[in-house]
C-alpha cells in the first residue's frame, strides 16, 4: 500500500537513477516522464520538496531583482517563471553523451551548481534560447540569493 509522505533524498536518488537508466538505452527518449522527473528533482534541490510553481516562486533561494520586486509587491501572479539556469535538455544531452559513466551524485552536483531562478516572463523571453552556458545566458540579469537569515544579496556567478 502506498503512503503519502514528503519527498526525501532517497526518492530523489531513485528519480535520478530513472533518468540515468533511460539515458543508457539504445534510443533514449527525452519525453514528459524524463522531463517531469528532472523537474521534481530540481524542485527538491530548490525548495527542499516537490511543489508547484507558486511554492517554488516563494521558496526558491534565487530570484532576479525584477522577480523579487514583483513578489514583494504581491502583484506577481501570471508574471513569473521558474527557469533552469542550465537548460535541462543540456543536462540530459550530457548524461546521454556519457552513457554509463554519469552517477546520480554527478547529476546532483551539476543541477545544484546551476539551480532554478525565478524570473519575470519578460526576462525569460529575453534569454538566448540557443545558449546553454549559464554565465552567458544570465549576463544581463541581476540574480539575488537568499541567505539563511532571509537577507537577499546579489549572486556572483
Amino acid at each position: 500500500m502506498s503512503q503519502e509522505r514528503p519527498l526525501n533524498s532517497n526518492d530523489v536518488e531513485r528519480r535520478l537513477q530513472f533518468i540515468i537508466n533511460e539515458a543508457r538505452q539504445e534510443y533514449p527518449i527525452y519525453d514528459q516522464t524524463v522531463r517531469y522527473a528532472f523537474r521534481v528533482v530540481t524542485n527538491f534541490y530548490s525548495i527542499g520538496k516537490d511543489g508547484g510553481s507558486s511554492a517554488v516562486y516563494k521558496g526558491a533561494r534565487y530570484r532576479s531583482q525584477a522577480a523579487h520586486d514583483l513578489i514583494r509587491s504581491g502583484n506577481w501572479k501570471g508574471k513569473l517563471l521558474n527557469e533552469h539556469q542550465e537548460p535541462l535538455k543540456a543536462v540530459w544531452d550530457w548524461i546521454c553523451a556519457e552513457k554509463g559513466s554519469v552517477t546520480a551524485t554527478q547529476i546532483e552536483e551539476r543541477l545544484k551548481r546551476w539551480p532554478m531562478v525565478v524570473l519575470t516572463r519578460e526576462e525569460n523571453n529575453a534569454l538566448d534560447s540557443n545558449e546553454v552556458d549559464p554565465i552567458a545566458r544570465y549576463k544581463n540579469i541581476l540574480v539575488l540569493y537568499r541567505r539563511d537569515n532571509g537577507e537577499w544579496i546579489p549572486r556572483s556567478l
